[in-house]
């Protein structure tokens, strides 16, 4: 059976929800990062930022392991940067010695999210899908480019691609040990992001999905795998579909 980690997005102050580090946020009656450390195995990484670090670790202790941001002050730079800061770190020459051979990744606003879904864990990239709602839900939509994998992020959409690309991505991703040393060595674009009236430069962790040479998308039902929490109205919904699912 194959060793998997489990690296947990966890970079974002979640400053649209207004509850403090979103991580930490109660959820169902437990902080948002109860419900994917429970689903996760014993091989974990949190991804944080300077924002978000010390008190992330301070709750989860020896739970899981820390992988801090590269750079980043009142913004991360985006989860994009993800890739080269684990492949540089100790702690991923430590997984890999511990014979690690793939890693899942999760966001850290959807408590529905789980790392270890069977159809994932196959190909050297596999991606979670989920139908959108309607084309003007507000998430990233799953292509296929020159036999390549590509994921648009909504602002990017034309109203066209919106209407034909229905396959929103859910940023739940698995992939083995090779795809993330191939993506820790390519330069990823930046992104123009508005946050707060200001504009900021992000990196994508998407956009390194194209070095992929057998990328596999799964369809996930969204009422057990899809309740991301953006403003505080969402809360309300996330709970909802975990009890459903207990």
């Amino acid at each position: 059976m194959k060793k998997i980690g489990t690296v947990i997005l966890a970079a974002g102050m979640g400053r649209r929800l207004g509850l403090g580090v979103k991580a930490l946020v109660p959820v169902g009656g437990k902080p948002l990062i109860d419900h994917l450390l429970q689903k996760s195995g014993e091989d974990v990484i949190v991804y944080t930022s300077r924002a978000t670090h010390d008190p992330i670790q301070a709750y989860v202790k020896d739970r899981a392991l820390f992988l801090q941001e590269m750079g980043g002050e009142e913004f991360p730079l985006g989860n994009g940067t993800l890739y080269s800061s684990l492949c540089a770190s100790p702690l991923f020459k430590m997984w890999i010695d511990q014979g690690i051979e793939r890693i899942s990744v999760v966001p850290i606003d959807n408590p529905l999210a789980d790392p270890l879904i069977p159809g994932l864990l196959q190909g050297d990239l596999a991606v979670c899908g989920v139908m959108k709602t309607s084309p003007l839900e507000k998430m990233g939509s799953i292509i296929e480019e020159g036999g390549r994998l590509k994921i648009v992020e909504y602002s990017e959409l034309s109203e066209e691609m919106r209407l034909k690309y229905l396959l929103g991505y859910s940023g739940v991703f698995s992939a083995n040990i090779n795809f993330f040393l191939r993506a820790g060595e390519i330069e990823l674009p930046w992104h123009s992001v508005v946050r707060g009236g200001r504009v900021y430069q992000e990196k994508y962790i998407f956009d390194a999905f194209g070095v992929a040479d057998s990328p596999k998308v799964v369809i996930c039902d969204r009422k057990s795998h899809f309740c991301p929490i953006k403003e505080q109205s969402d809360i309300a919904l996330a709970e909802e579909n975990l009890y459903n699912l207990s």
